[in-house]
């Protein structure tokens, strides 16, 4: 009889072989292991060319007591992508995914020991551009891959600050060039875009770790472009901050 980690070892054309040498009518059905995506050219993601999509901010639209008892507070929420100063603090959800032909999701576990794709999303976007504006962004970064742990960095060479972990807030903020970034981790990180001039182009890139499984764009993460702020979003922020 030919096992589940018989068909995966010996693949679908080696475990067919075997079954036949064996005359076993209960063979488990197989196809061919996927290693990377199958999507088609024209259908591949192309790194940059995805726009950044931001999750949606649960935020109440309406508060008060029910038929006015003060004992019965009720709000009521919904989602909205009305930002305000919340447009400089933005969470990063990083994660890698393969492909089938047909866009489902495609899986191999490796016997178990890893699954990697070969592109990566943020925020469920393959390689987005995010237009931001000459200010410092603060960045909510949860890793969920289920394997690959990331290592980014900036394209310019320039420090990022650290200022939270899964922990909470650090004592310290720490400037560094990279981080390891291991799955269902979270840091939060400042990104000071002031030091750029407005069309700049800056990419989050990946330097990956030990252990990984790479392949030709899992260097990349995702990319900002500089844009020009505008006056009534700097008073805005100084009223916010004052």
């Amino acid at each position: 009889m030919t096992s589940r980690r018989e068909v995966l070892q010996l693949g679908a054309f080696g475990a067919l072989g075997l079954a036949g040498m064996e005359g076993n009518d209960n063979v488990v059905p197989t196809v061919p292991l996927l290693t990377q995506s199958l999507l088609a050219p024209a259908n591949m993601p192309v790194p940059d060319a995805g726009v950044f999509r931001r999750p949606p901010v649960l935020a109440p639209y309406q508060t008060g007591f029910d038929d006015g008892d003060p004992d019965r507070p009720f709000a009521k929420y919904a989602l909205t992508q009305k930002l305000g100063q919340a447009q400089f603090d933005v969470p990063l959800m990083i994660s890698d995914a393969m492909f089938n032909a047909d866009g489902s999701l495609g899986y191999n576990d490796r016997l178990h020991s890893s699954l990697y794709g070969d592109i990566i999303l943020v925020n469920g976007v393959p390689w987005p551009t995010m237009k931001v504006k000459p200010r410092i962004y603060r960045f909510r970064v949860l890793v969920a891959s289920i394997s690959r742990s990331y290592r980014p960095t900036l394209s310019t060479g320039d420090p990022v600050y650290i200022v939270a972990t899964d922990g909470g807030m650090v004592p310290i903020v720490q400037p560094v060039a990279s981080w390891r970034h291991g799955t269902a981790e979270r840091y939060e990180i400042l990104i000071d875009f002031r030091k750029y001039r407005v069309g700049q182009k800056i990419e989050l890139k990946n330097l990956s770790n030990k252990n990984n499984v790479n392949f030709v764009n899992t260097n990349k993460i995702m990319r900002f472009e500089v844009v020009a702020d505008s006056r009534s979003t700097r008073l805005a922020s100084r009223r916010c901050w004052a």
